[in-house]
């Protein structure tokens, strides 16, 4: 390829420019590395810029591409050959030093690079942040949202949720609701990781949060569903809190509400499936639905629209196990209470292990865990299982009486059943002695009965003695 005469171009052998080239490269791969999980797609173009300029180096390194001149940075074998000392520097052709380039000046010396290099940059800025800008364009926010901050967010937050860390894992979701206040996702991650927590420990500090996140999360999700009714996801959302809302006011006796709530719930979560069939999070909310509707109204088998749908119910939960994104391990938890209903207490405890490898010190499992082995008769495995509990409730920064009144109960039953008496009244007593700290208390309620039967069949037994 011929050179025209009055054409000057410069070319640099030397590492100077190559250290340049590796710290931009290094730039944009720090760049990668800390926007990967916040801005997936400025991650992805720092990443193939970082791959780009390190092509560049290498070609330049390895076979003299690289062209330096006054129009900006090229590729070329015109100098292939030419690696003479004194063309370390630059290569000219045809060298015309009375004639000016722009604001560069022609120089041979060697600190003179960083400036031409300098300068030939910043020509291009312009055009660079023009070509990021119309990239970012083409992409609105709710990409982002849906596929990558979101997505990272979520995922961390359930994980952190499922080791008992609740104050991390609600932070994250409060993120959400932070970046994306119009999305339905946020408020209801936050109310279902404030119903776990309530229902692990017995702790109803949290029903007023609850309550505000959820209703938050229906307001939310019904506006998105108005504004666009073909979204299988604001189905899922609107249909998921809505389905969550009723569990909790049917667990408060508030029937009509929670018949009503799961109705709309079921009524969503159809409609998100049939939008996406493969939106298998939706499943474990259908499953829920048809078991317990079931259960609840098993007097009523008879009627064509109710029938017995438990065996619905649980291959649609197994679905949402196998196959779920978010909620494959709640469905997982959702499995031991339903076989816990069933009274298929070794299914339990082979589930049991499965929630081990999630959070072996999770209360959820230690209770479902307790009750299989009690339904079976294995007073050992039952005393150890509800002493961990204890211990685990006791220990933790959400601990609530309530939940160390019930456990208690639960091993004077225990200690009752194996014979041990004496061991099942001290623990009666000092549930006793938690009363006036669980007053008003829902989980605590059915308790105090029980804690009265029970001292009276210990004391029948000692009398008999």
């Amino acid at each position: 390829m011929k050179i025209p005469e009055d054409k000057i171009v410069y070319r640099y052998f030397g590492i100077e420019l190559r250290i340049v080239f590796y710290f931009t490269a290094l730039f944009f791969l720090l760049l990668s590395i800390i926007s990967f999980e916040s801005f997936f797609l400025l991650s992805l173009f720092s990443f193939l810029l970082f791959l780009l300029i390190i092509l560049l180096t290498y070609l330049d390194s390895n076979h003299h591409h690289l062209i330096l001149d006054q129009n900006g940075l090229s590729l070329s074998k015109l100098f292939t050959k030419n690696n003479s000392k004194e063309n370390r520097l630059f290569c000219v052709k045809n060298l015309k030093m009375q004639k000016s380039i722009g604001s560069l000046k022609i120089c041979s010396a060697d600190r003179q690079i960083f400036k031409i290099f300098t300068e030939v940059l910043l020509k291009r800025i312009p055009k660079i942040l023009l070509c990021f800008a119309l990239i970012f364009s083409l992409y609105p926010v709710e990409t982002f949202a849906s596929e990558t901050n979101l997505d990272s967010l979520i995922f961390r937050g359930i994980d952190l949720i499922h080791q008992d860390s609740f104050d991390q894992g609600i932070s994250e979701f409060k993120k959400i609701i932070e970046f994306y206040p119009d999305e339905p996702a946020g408020y209801f991650f936050l109310a279902a990781s404030l119903q776990t927590l309530i229902d692990d420990y017995r702790n109803e500090r949290y029903k007023a949060d609850f309550e505000k996140y959820i209703n938050l999360a229906i307001e939310k999700g019904s506006k998105k569903v108005e504004e666009n009714p073909n979204s299988a996801l604001d189905h899922f959302y609107l249909g998921g809190s809505l389905g969550y809302r009723g569990i909790y006011r049917s667990f408060r006796g508030s029937w009509w509400s929670a018949f009503r709530d799961g109705g709309k719930a079921h009524s969503h979560l159809k409609k998100a499936v049939e939008l996406n069939p493969e939106l298998y999070d939706a499943y474990f909310g259908l499953g829920a639905y048809h078991y317990w509707k079931s259960v609840k109204s098993k007097l009523f088998w008879w009627l064509p629209f109710l029938g017995d749908e438990r065996q619905k119910g649980i291959q649609e939960t197994m679905l949402a196990i196998q196959k779920g994104k978010y909620a494959k391990d709640e469905a997982t938890y959702s499995l031991l209470r339903i076989y816990l209903e069933e009274k298929d207490y070794p299914v339990v405890l082979k589930w049991s292990q499965e929630v081990k490898r999630i959070n072996e010190d999770d209360p959820f499992r230690l209770w479902m865990t307790g009750f299989a082995n009690i339904g079976l008769g294995n007073w050992g495995e039952a005393q150890g299982n509800f002493l961990e509990l204890l211990n685990v409730l006791k220990s933790s920064p959400y601990y609530d009486p309530a939940g160390e009144y019930e456990c208690r109960y639960w091993l004077a039953y225990i200690y009752f059943n194996s014979g041990n008496l004496e061991f099942a009244k001290e623990e009666l007593n000092k549930a006793s002695l938690l009363e006036s700290e669980v007053e008003g208390n829902d989980y605590a309620e059915p308790f105090a009965d029980k804690i009265e039967d029970l001292q009276k069949d210990i004391s029948k037994k000692l009398k008999s003695k």
